[in-house]
């Protein structure tokens, strides 16, 4: 069959398979509801928005409340990027509108539809469930470690570990808001002493464990490389509380509270996943994000499995080779197809030629349902096409070619984590 042939008709296939969607930050509901009136606010929480700012777009706008006739000028240097082809694709799904550019009546028109979607009870249910047919979605509430506002109907949590491996200065808050002390308060738990804070870590693995968590996550390539070393507990406990810790300290606290993460997850039983490649804001080093410098940290814990997420695009070829290497890491496709379609449609040929077809999984990665919809139809759009080339060029049948895709989307993540 020739390729476009076979291609319809996985994707007919995928239209009706359920999927175990292994990343998301989607707001809660009762946050969409409040904060999504129109275009501009969901874009406000859209990767959009970075190419955006990239194309020239000051990054103050988007701390307030504009519309039209601020984004238009940016919009014709980011219509072809992955991020707005991706959102506009959902958009366009959900509510009929003529595929195209956005032009002033169609940002009128979708603001009007968006804050009548955002404003039905039964909003999420239509996207997550009967669009996306997400069977689960692991969702990374980075805004509150540990915490409980999700709804379980969809998600359950994995539990970012970042907050603790600053845990140096109790009082220090985070790059999302997050902060030791006012999250000890909330527990009702003593945070006076270093073995406060490890107990404290330990209370926050219970806690994800006891509300369904499947994981831990950490994405600390955002303040700093992936090179970890071991660290004396007796030297970490020097660190604890000291005001104003050097660089070196507060490296060689992260440090040890890394090597904490991962007994946790072996003393708990969860996968870690790992943030490597691209990262989502408009600074950053991208030197700190290749996943080969997990490599040895990898080989040293052999009973721990590790996820490296985003393909470490663009280091994906790294990343699939550890994957292929080691029996404890796996790979997860989640982001790369919003990127770049390009690029995961050439990445996908090498991936599914290199990695043990057992270790590929995909999530949605977005922070609104809409964008999380829009990378799932991108996701189907980029994995068939990948599959479908191998089906017409021999190397695959076609119920392989099912077979491969209902793994990826589904089976893999539910024998990972619910294992």
């Amino acid at each position: 069959m020739k390729r476009e042939v076979v291609q319809e008709l996985l994707l007919d296939a995928v239209k009706e398979a359920p999927v175990f969607n292994t990343h998301e930050h989607i707001i809660p509901q009762a946050e969409a509801q409040r904060t999504i009136r129109d275009l501009w606010s969901l874009l406000k929480i859209c990767y959009v928005r970075l190419d955006m700012i990239s194309a020239g777009m000051s990054p103050s706008l988007w701390e307030g409340d504009y519309g039209w006739e601020e984004a238009a000028p940016y919009l014709p240097a980011v219509a072809y990027t992955g991020y707005y082809r991706m959102l506009q694709g959902a958009l366009e799904d959900l509510f009929g509108i003529p595929s195209g550019p956005w032009t002033r009546s169609t940002w009128e028109e979708l603001s009007v539809a968006l804050a009548r979607a955002n404003a039905d009870p039964n909003w999420y249910e239509l996207v997550l469930k009967e669009k996306a047919n997400y069977e689960v979605s692991i969702l990374d509430q980075y805004w509150s470690p540990g915490g409980d506002d999700f709804d379980a109907r969809y998600f359950r949590p994995t539990l970012r570990v970042d907050v603790f491996l600053n845990g140096y200065d109790v009082n220090l808050v985070d790059r999302h808001g997050n902060c030791l002390a006012e999250m000890a308060k909330g527990w009702s738990v003593s945070l006076e002493s270093f073995d406060d804070l490890l107990a404290m870590f330990d209370l926050a693995f219970q806690r994800t464990v006891d509300q369904g968590g499947l994981c831990a996550k950490l994405a600390m390539a955002y303040e700093r490389d992936l090179t970890f070393s071991p660290v004396s507990r007796n030297r970490a406990a020097e660190i604890f509380g000291k005001a104003s810790p050097s660089p070196q300290e507060i490296r060689d606290f992260q440090d040890f509270m890394f090597y904490e993460t991962i007994t946790r997850c072996q003393r708990f039983g969860l996968p870690l996943q790992i943030h490597t490649g691209m990262l989502a804001r408009n600074q950053h080093s991208l030197a700190h994000t290749n996943p080969v410098q997990l490599n040895s940290l990898f080989l040293d814990y052999p009973d721990v499995k590790f996820i490296l997420f985003h393909t470490g695009y663009p280091y994906w070829r790294e990343g699939a080779i550890l994957a292929k290497m080691l029996p404890n890491v796996y790979y997860d496709l989640c982001w790369l197809p919003v990127i770049s379609p390009a690029a995961a449609d050439r990445a996908f040929d090498e991936i599914l030629d290199l990695v043990p077809a057992n270790k590929l999984m995909w999530g949605g990665d977005g922070h609104s349902v809409e964008e999380s919809y829009g990378a799932l139809l991108v996701m189907r759009k980029v994995l068939t096409k990948a599959l479908a080339r191998k089906v017409a060029a021999g190397e695959l049948s076609f119920s392989s070619a099912l077979e491969l895709m209902q793994g990826i989307l589904s089976q893999n993540a539910r024998c990972l984590f619910l294992k």
